[in-house]
């Protein structure tokens, strides 16, 4: 994982992870250098130390004409996370008891690099020894991260034991994946382009169902979390699955 996409992923935008990173190469700096050093406009780096002073992760060093800047150290930066974490599982059995429980749809939408990872990594620990059922696309649009992402959540999902069956269109974009079928417990069915040549996939495991759009220029995601949706999405499955059977 790149340094930036970690500090972005404890909260920091991409500029201010920029701006941290390269205060600490830099040491104690002026907003000028920290500017250059991270590739930011110097209006924009004012902004966002004070954002990152608001953060507890920088300190505006007292006594000089010009304003010095001096980053803290990651590993306190890594404790305020983890104490931030601490606070909220302590009250999570509350927040728990004051969700609704009900039939109603909950509809939750990502976009995105950091959101497709989200959305694809929706609940895995909850859904062990479990099994996956989805139609899939194509994916010759497909950013390289995203792309990377795929993998690293075909062995995530093999850590835990969850099995996928699935229609795929047959195409070259999608021959290193068919090739790795087997060691990722899959088993995917080829559907002639002609008849099915989707660059949307629809999956659904567990209660949720989840509409994923991984097209270069606007990768998207649906997750619709509900029960009779889930089950009528693996019912349809299902009868496709029957429709197909080769025995």
């Amino acid at each position: 994982m790149e340094k930036i996409e970690a500090l972005e992923n404890l909260g920091l935008s991409e500029k201010e992870a920029k701006i941290y990173l390269a205060l600490l190469e830099l040491g104690q700096a002026s907003a000028y250098k920290i500017a250059l050093r991270a590739g930011v406009k110097k209006p924009t780096t004012y902004v966002l130390l004070d954002d990152l002073m608001r953060k507890e992760l920088v300190l505006k060093m007292p006594g000089n004409k010009t304003q010095m800047f001096i980053a803290k150290s990651p590993e306190e930066f890594f404790v305020i996370a983890q104490n931030k974490i601490n606070s909220a599982t302590d009250v999570l059995p509350e927040i728990m008891s004051v969700m609704k429980k009900n039939n109603k749809v909950q509809t939750m939408y990502f976009e995105g690099l950091n959101g497709i990872r989200q959305a694809i990594f929706y609940d895995l620990d909850k859904y062990e020894n479990q099994e996956l059922v989805g139609f899939y696309a194509k994916v010759e649009n497909m950013d390289k991260k995203l792309y990377d992402i795929t993998w690293e959540w075909a062995e995530e999902m093999k850590k835990r034991n969850i099995v996928v069956r699935g229609f795929v269109p047959t195409h070259e974009t999608l021959k290193d994946y068919r090739q790795a079928d087997k060691k990722f417990n899959r088993e995917m069915r080829e559907l002639s382009s002609d008849i099915y040549s989707s660059e949307t996939s629809l999956e659904t495991m567990g209660n949720f169902v989840r509409i994923i759009d991984l097209t270069k220029e606007f990768p998207q995601a649906i997750i619709i979390e509900n029960e009779r949706t889930a089950k009528m999405i693996k019912q349809i499955f299902e009868m496709m699955w029957k429709l197909t059977d080769k025995k």
